[in-house]
């Protein structure tokens, strides 16, 4: 069975486009000196990224789990 999936694909799936469009809303709103989006945007670009690093961890462990059961 092969556990391989497009690392693209999945990126995209678990939110790291959502993490690019708010950084890049985040650089917009510092350009535009919006200090009340910056704020709010920041917020949701922590929420975000820490969802995300949750999803890559789990992701990476998944892919070590499969890796040691082929190996047997």
């Amino acid at each position: 069975m092969n556990y391989n999936i497009n690392i693209r694909t999945f990126v995209g799936s678990i939110g790291a486009r959502r993490v690019k469009r708010q950084c890049s809303q985040f650089q917009e709103y510092c350009n535009a000196k919006n200090i009340e989006g910056c704020r709010n945007i920041f917020q949701e670009v922590k929420q975000e990224y820490d969802t995300l690093k949750t999803k890559l961890e789990t992701y990476f462990q998944l892919l070590q789990r499969n890796a040691t059961i082929e190996n047997i």
